[in-house]
């Protein structure tokens, strides 16, 4: 399995660590969150590096895949 149980088994570095919340304990969970999520660092937007007024992104030529790619990751 790629995922693991955090409230079961603790964190496991090579998984997906799924954390769980049931009704007694969801409430406090999200008054937490809430409490830190000032603290999380908004994004930057994207600029053109040769005209950094100029906030349209641009993809360059290693920035697209092939179609076959695209198939076997959706695969």
């Amino acid at each position: 399995a790629y995922w693991n149980d955090f409230n079961k088994n603790g964190y496991v570095s090579d998984k997906i660590n799924i954390h769980t919340y049931n009704d007694s304990t969801q409430e406090s969970i999200y008054k937490d969150f809430l409490s830190k999520a000032n603290t999380i660092e908004k994004p930057t937007p994207p600029t053109n590096p040769d005209n950094p007024n100029d906030s349209d992104v641009i993809l360059g030529s290693d920035d697209v895949i092939s179609k076959e790619d695209l198939n076997q990751w959706l695969d």
